[in-house]
């Protein structure tokens, strides 16, 4: 049986990553009770008292699921979910639970929080792997070689029949209902043509994790020509103002990235279904496919989505290579059953039969 990975430094590395949103909801008072105090230390407590809290939650249930032998990935969005929402509810300030429902507000106001989580439960699923069985490679290799003149000596037999390489190798088989695999050690391995799979939930996770990481890298690249341009002029800053500097900016560009999430996410798609008709699935062609999505749609539409593309791009190219990371590899389908009427139209595209017809003299 598979089971995700349990990596402790990972487990608390994604607590962390909440105790930041609950910092920034709090310095930016998004419902949560507001920071009083923006020192280093009560934003470090804050972010610790949180994250640890998040991590403890999240460890529990990832071993629940280790427990049972579940590796879905929507159960690890579920579960980071589960784990946000009482942290956020929790932090929010007095009587603001209660106004959100009484406005009809509740599943907005908890929207932004669940989506922090469940793309933190994804990214957690990811990064830990799947534990399995140590593996034997070299006898792996002698079993793939096996197999593989097994499947020779198969596509050597007559047709209509089955040749001899469906025969067992000792530890070497070839599968019985996979062509291009075989186990090992009872384990099976697939040789065959791949291409990057097709997950909803892992283009929105990559579209919303492409406008966080974006966000940050331009929050710092931004809080380095802010510092440089003070060092300049002379001037410093406190570490608490420098706190207030760098969220705002955060937001600000967060809240950009939430505006562009939908194009983001539609041209992430795009991206994905161009590059899997060329069958390509690298990283380098998901990070560059990302980059030509964007001029492609401001071009498609004349220039009239030119503003909102541009603001689009770094979060697609980094959303992109994302959800190349997030949805893996699925083998390529096989081709379409053929219906046939008449057994002579099976042939070749360059069958002489396609070029000449038969001569009927009546």
């Amino acid at each position: 049986m598979n089971h995700i990975g349990t990596h402790y430094l990972k487990l608390f590395m994604a607590g962390l990553a909440f105790g930041f949103y609950l910092v920034a909801a709090g310095i930016r008072g998004w419902g949560t009770e507001p920071l009083s105090d923006f020192s280093n230390d009560a934003v470090i407590l804050t972010i610790l008292k949180g994250g640890i809290m998040f991590a403890f939650i999240f460890t529990v249930g990832h071993l629940a699921l280790r427990y049972f032998g579940i590796i879905k990935a929507w159960t690890y969005a579920v579960l980071g979910t589960v784990c946000a929402l009482p942290l956020f509810i929790v932090h929010l300030a007095s009587g603001t639970f209660e106004e959100m429902a009484a406005t009809g507000n509740l599943s907005t106001g908890l929207f932004i929080p669940a989506c922090v989580g469940a793309a933190i439960g994804l990214a957690y699923r990811k990064s830990a792997g799947v534990d399995g069985v140590a593996e034997d490679l070299e006898g792996m290799n002698v079993a793939y070689r096996l197999a593989a003149a097994a499947a020779g000596e198969t596509a050597s037999g007559s047709y209509g029949q089955a040749g001899r390489g469906q025969v067992a190798f000792g530890r070497a088989q070839p599968t019985a209902d996979v062509v291009g695999g075989f186990v090992h050690e009872g384990t099976e391995y697939f040789s065959g043509p791949l291409r990057v799979r097709t997950s909803l939930v892992s283009l929105l996770s990559a579209s919303i994790l492409g406008g966080m990481l974006s966000t940050v890298l331009q929050g710092v690249l931004d809080l380095g020509s802010y510092m440089h341009g003070l060092d300049r002029i002379g001037k410093t800053i406190r570490p608490g103002n420098l706190i207030d500097v760098l969220v705002g900016d955060l937001v600000a560009k967060g809240a950009m990235a939430l505006f562009t999430g939908m194009p983001v996410v539609i041209l992430i798609a795009i991206a994905h279904f161009a590059l899997r008709s060329i069958g390509k699935s690298g990283y380098l062609a998901y990070g560059l496919g990302g980059l030509l999505a964007a001029p492609a749609m401001a071009l498609v539409t004349f220039g009239a989505a030119g503003p909102l593309v541009i603001l689009s791009t770094l979060p697609t190219v980094v959303g992109a290579v994302i959800y190349r990371k997030l949805a893996g590899l699925e083998p390529v389908p096989v081709a379409e059953d053929v219906i046939a009427r008449d057994r002579r139209d099976l042939v070749g595209a360059d069958h002489a039969r396609r070029k000449a017809g038969r001569v009927i003299i009546s």
